[in-house]
């Protein structure tokens, strides 16, 4: 995979990374059903989960890097997926963001339910034991579980190898049709008692979930049992994550500035060249003003962010001083140039150049 054009180094954990340094990702776009989802921060592309192009897809799953570009920080090398409205990114909240659970205390899981760990996938029922297996869940290289029924209170959930605290735990719904309504996450001290319930939680809607709740016990396993849900049947897609709350961040798009800037940092309606105002929006300060020092002599910023031919969804509603701006306009950063700003008139529209690229927040000390 095209490696970011800067002097920083590969890295498979955010805790080592420095600005500069790059770290892969996956992610999963289901356009028919509306369904965004992020995994396996760290695993590096295979044949199931290839490079996404410059450009983005239009839909489908596949790998990037993040660019760590500013402490607690990481910005998408690439768009990710093209022709996707504004109102679509939002739905799955990935605008002005959603907690996702990025470090797995379960190891990846690829031909069988056992563990490197010692330990053991656990799970009530399962379709079959191949591409609805529930070890799919814990495979970076995508997939899901399929219960094979509908009666509820369905589980599927880890037996450690040494007894593990967790305090969080993320899941991502099968699609905008399939989805969970109530669930519950239980713990057990010795295998096989199911007496200890951490945490509860209740939804209207499918997508990307985290349940934080108190816990500093170390138990031997943990399970989330489906007790309510929304379509035909019981199922999750790749991606379930026993961890904790300190590895929860924040998945969402950048700011990119409400008007035109002049020399002077000032509001403009019309183009002078020198981004977006305000001019500390996060386009501008963290893309067009990535260090020059960081980027190999031979390369430019345009081989670091990949923002030409394609413009970035960002937060923003222009400033209705603008030409024809009205509140359902987006902003738009990129495609010619780096300072590009733009906006498309409707949140709902689906132009080829209209891009999702995501940014993580994380806390860092």
């Amino acid at each position: 995979m095209t490696m970011p054009a800067t002097t920083g180094q590969l890295r498979t954990k955010i805790s080592d990374m420095e600005i500069g340094d790059y770290i892969p990702c996956r992610f999963y776009y289901d356009k028919t059903n509306s369904q965004m989802a992020f995994m396996g921060l760290g695993t590096p592309p295979s044949t199931i989960a290839p490079e996404f192009p410059f450009t983005g897809n239009a839909s489908g799953f596949g790998s990037f890097y993040f660019l760590k570009s500013a402490k607690g920080l990481l910005i998408a090398d690439r768009v990710l997926v093209h022709s996707v409205s504004w109102n679509t990114i939002n739905a799955n909240r990935f605008i002005q963001g959603i907690p996702v659970l990025v470090v797995n205390k379960v190891p990846a899981l690829t031909t069988s339910d056992n563990g490197s760990d010692g330990g053991r996938v656990i799970y009530s029922n399962q379709y079959n034991s191949g591409n609805e297996a529930a070890k799919n869940l814990f495979n970076p290289d995508q997939g899901y579980w399929n219960a094979g029924t509908s009666v509820l209170s369905q589980w599927v959930g880890y037996i450690f190898g040494e007894p593990q605290v967790v305090n969080a735990v993320g899941f991502t719904d099968f699609n905008s049709s399939v989805y969970t309504s109530n669930v519950s996450v239980q713990a057990t001290s010795d295998g096989s008692t199911w007496n200890i319930t951490l945490a509860n939680a209740s939804y209207s809607s499918s997508g990307t979930k985290v349940i934080t709740f108190n816990n500093s016990t170390a138990y031997l396993g943990y399970r989330l049992v489906i007790n309510g849900y929304v379509g035909g049947w019981i199922a999750l897609r790749a991606g379930l994550y026993f961890g904790e709350c300190k590895d929860a961040i924040t998945a969402r798009s950048l700011t990119g500035g409400v008007a035109y800037a002049d020399g002077q940092g000032n509001l403009s309606t019309t183009e002078k060249e020198n981004g977006a105002w305000p001019v500390n929006n996060e386009w501008d300060k963290y893309v067009v003003n990535f260090p020059n020092h960081l980027i190999r002599p031979d390369k430019t910023l345009n081989d670091v962010f990949h923002f030409m031919d394609v413009s970035t969804w960002c937060q923003d509603t222009p400033s209705l001083s603008m030409p024809s701006a009205v509140n359902s306009a987006r902003v738009g950063r990129g495609h010619l140039n780096a300072k590009e700003f733009g906006y498309i008139l409707s949140s709902n529209v689906t132009a080829s150049l209209a891009c999702f690229r995501p940014v993580f927040e994380y806390k860092e000390l």
